[in-house]
């Protein structure tokens, strides 16, 4: 599960942390979205509830 950084996030001593903080800072959050996958689970559970 990927939990965004907050808006005023700053890179600290998490690599992995800090490789989301500069995706997000180069192309924008929803650019970060579509590169990780993040709301995918609740796009299926939603097509899932509609079938």
């Amino acid at each position: 599960m990927i939990i965004p950084p907050p808006k005023n996030a700053v890179p600290g001593e998490r690599a992995a942390r800090n490789t989301h903080i500069d995706m997000i800072v180069k192309g924008g959050r929803m650019a970060w979205q579509k590169a990780t996958g993040y709301g995918q689970r609740s796009r299926r559970e939603a097509q899932f509830g509609r079938y």
